[in-house]
């Protein structure tokens, strides 16, 4: 399951739970009220020479490939 961080939108109060898809979000413990989840960046960052080049280029001649 994942995590997921929600705020409430009256006072700014924030929770990171770990919660199903598709579930219920949970209610502010100050407000009262339904928080709203938060939309963040993922943390999958690609690096390093190699990938792009011989795994998803799409420029100049295609590399073939060979068992050694």
């Amino acid at each position: 399951m994942p995590v997921y961080s929600y705020v409430c939108e009256l006072c700014g109060y924030t929770v990171k739970r770990l919660f199903p898809i598709m579930h219920n979000p949970p209610e502010c413990c100050n407000c009262e009220i339904p928080m709203k989840r938060e939309i963040k960046s993922s943390g999958f960052i690609l690096k390093g020479s190699g990938y792009h080049d011989t795994d998803y280029t799409h420029y100049g001649p295609k590399k073939e490939r060979t068992l050694r």
